[in-house]
């Protein structure tokens, strides 16, 4: 498990200015011809020349005008009568037209660059009719008010009828004219939703509807400050445009520059949005996950987040007891779901070749022995959500994911928003309680230089006040936490989340009992799963109030973390109670 013990001495970044954005650029009509093929999706990057990219392509014309067209007419009876035709908008040119133009286009029903897409190479889609749900906000105005505006110079492009005032709410396969044209808008990063007169689409989940993509993503969070570098964003990525840097500390995700460079995507300008669905600190992030997963936003006196039920708990089976930490519940919870056919692959963290080395790495467990050969803690980082190809690739459709609470809200975000497959494909989430994780350097930095501990001869870790390292030759040593302040990792500086507030399950071994593990089950997937369990016997469960000072220091931990949330962000994960008035 990870880090369960700061509440003094992190400290916060310097405040980073969120950055303000504008609508989306120009409007543009296309003729469609589309086509796709497929692409694996690669989490290393790779020099732009040896890189194989999705090539789903969008042949059509681009209208470039000196300044807003004018909608001077509108002709809505073909449209509104499901009648095929031209579409319902005459616009008074304002300008030149420019010559045909090629441009990439992510609209596919299965994107390019994931393992499951299917090659459709120079076939024409089928398009199925939709009734499209209705639009949720209404903008008052003319209709060149609601148009979209130039943006910082980045050309936005916009495929007719998807965000364009005074359609109304059609069936797809009507906005395009005579010919039917495939698009699944889901995979393009928002739902088939059009605009209505005057109004702005919504486009799947809460993500405000001007269509955010990598751009405010890596302005807003990559380099603000709030990045923990969960990976969600690589994974949820069907273009295989994204990757993830690990080395010397950075640990956060990156864009490749044959696509748009590192701070803008060329898929992103066709309208994929995918990437900041799945952002576990993309603007109204929290509240976002938890009107999804529980109804209501948390209260500022919940700074634990919601919990149906909170109990200390530990397998039942001794083997799997020490083979685990804290009483191996994590490893009961994994090892019944394989058992009762729940899911069929889980995102863990293991150890790189032999253990020697210590460095924590994202693996897929599929098996019983598998969960047993990864148990137990590590405190520097793994983004277990890198592991999500290799277990698609293996045939999962139902997938566990265990990790602390920047990646165990990964799977609440991508659902609230819509992100997806990747969405619908992650069953599980279960959270480990953390305060904050080390980089990799601390070993030969701290444990070797100052303590002689070569990294290769410890055998265990654990945190509980102090750093307990045991050692091959069966020594057993104590770190001071104050001296592992300097490697603390920096995407945990800013982190708001202690206690996992949106697993289905949150875990940690704090408390007066070292075998036993502090459990607050929070969604009502994990209650069924928990109170099966322990029906059955395979757990043993002890009320908390037999451990009064866990649930105090669960608490104060997490308003520590609370504390640590930029006043510069958006304001909800860094809310606490109010002072209790002196007497």
């Amino acid at each position: 498990m990870p880090l369960l013990h700061e509440v003094t001495g992190v400290g916060a970044p310097p405040p980073c200015e969120l950055a303000e954005r504008g609508p989306h650029g120009a409007s543009e009509v296309f003729e469609l011809l589309l086509a796709q093929r497929r692409a694996p999706l690669r989490v290393e990057p790779r020099p732009p020349q040896e890189r194989v990219r999705a090539e789903a392509f969008l042949v059509g014309r681009q209208l470039e005008r000196a300044e807003p067209a004018r909608v001077v007419e509108e002709q809505g009876a073909a449209v509104g009568e499901g009648h095929p035709g031209a579409h319902p908008l005459v616009v008074e040119h304002a300008g030149p037209v420019a010559e045909p133009v090629q441009c990439l286009a992510p609209v596919h029903h299965e994107p390019s660059g994931h393992p499951e897409a299917h090659p459709e190479s120079g076939s024409v889609l089928d398009v199925e009719q939709q009734q499209l749900p209705a639009p949720a906000r209404r903008l008052e105005g003319a209709a060149d008010e609601c148009s979209p505006q130039p943006r910082r110079g980045r050309a936005a492009t916009a495929v007719a009828g998807v965000d364009h005032p005074r359609l109304g709410d059609r069936p797809v396969e009507c906005l395009f004219g005579d010919g039917t044209v495939a698009l699944d808008f889901e995979d393009l990063g928002h739902e088939a939703t059009v605009s209505d007169a005057g109004q702005r689409a919504e486009y799947g989940g809460p993500v405000p509807p001007e269509k955010p993509q990598w751009a405010e993503l890596f302005t807003e969070v990559v380099t603000s400050g709030l990045c923990t570098g969960c990976s969600a964003c690589v994974i949820a990525c069907p273009y295989d445009v994204l990757g993830y840097n690990d080395a010397d500390g950075v640990y956060r995700p990156f864009h490749v520059d044959a696509d748009g460079g590192p701070d803008n995507c060329t898929h992103g300008l066709k309208g994929c949005t995918l990437c900041t669905r799945a952002c576990p600190r993309f603007r109204n992030w929290e509240p976002d996950i938890e009107s999804y997963l529980f109804g209501r936003p948390r209260n500022d006196d919940e700074v634990a987040g919601i919990a149906r039920r909170t109990v200390l708990a530990r397998a039942a089976d001794p083997a799997v007891q020490g083979a685990g930490q804290d009483g191996g519940l994590v490893s009961a919870l994994l090892i019944w779901a394989f058992e009762h056919d729940v899911i069929d692959a889980a995102l863990v963290s293991g150890l790189e070749g032999d253990g020697s080395t210590w460095k924590a790495v994202p693996r897929v467990a599929r098996s019983k022995e598998d969960v047993l050969a990864t148990a137990g803690s590590r405190y520097t980082y793994s983004a277990n959500p890198l592991a999500y190809p290799e277990a698609i690739a293996g045939g999962a459709e139902r997938v566990a994911l265990v990790g602390m609470g920047c990646q165990a809200s990964a799977p609440g975000v991508m659902q609230a928003r819509k992100a997806g497959k990747v969405a619908r494909r992650l069953a599980l989430s279960i959270g480990l309680l953390c305060s904050k994780t080390f980089d990799d350097a601390i070993f030969p930095e701290l444990f070797e230089e100052r303590y002689g501990l070569a990294r290769a001869d410890i055998v265990k870790m654990n945190i509980k006040g102090v750093f307990q390292v045991w050692m091959r030759d069966g020594t057993y040593h104590e770190i001071p936490l104050k001296e592992a302040h300097a490697w603390t990792r920096e995407g945990c500086t800013s982190c708001p989340d202690f206690a996992a507030e949106h697993a289905d399950i949150s875990t940690g071994g704090i408390g007066a009992f070292g075998d036993w593990t502090l459990t607050l089950i929070r969604t009502e997937k994990g209650e069924e799963l928990f109170d099966a369990m322990e029906q059955a016997g395979v757990i043993e469960t002890r009320p908390i109030e037999d451990d009064p000072g866990a649930v105090a220091l669960l608490n104060k931990l997490s308003r520590a973390s609370r504390k640590r949330w930029p006043a510069t962000a958006v304001p909800m994960p860094g809310r606490l109670p109010a002072p209790t008035p002196a007497p």
